[in-house]
């Protein structure tokens, strides 16, 4: 489990590094995988390195804040028996 964490962990930090090089210099010419100047298209390298330099971050959040929604519920739920509907 740790040794997971610690790949993710790895990986994010890659991951945020490389999206942000990207999106902090995206048109100066050093490196451009699609140029801007396509219509429609242009700007789809951007929103990947957007996409990724997002996912990289999320790699930092603790486990319980990665899905808040999720609640323990009991085991099992005591149920009335017919008897003790009917009062």
């Amino acid at each position: 489990m740790a040794q997971n964490r610690t790949v993710r962990l790895i990986a994010g930090a890659l991951a945020t590094l490389l999206g942000g090089l990207y999106i902090a210099n995206p048109t100066f010419g050093f490196f451009e995988f699609i140029p801007d100047a396509l219509p429609l298209v242009g700007n789809l390298d951007e929103a990947g390195a957007t996409a990724l330099l997002i996912w990289g971050l999320a790699q930092f959040r603790p486990a319980a804040a990665a899905a808040p929604h999720v609640i323990e519920q009991p085991a099992e739920t005591p149920r009335l028996t017919d008897e003790q509907e009917r009062g």
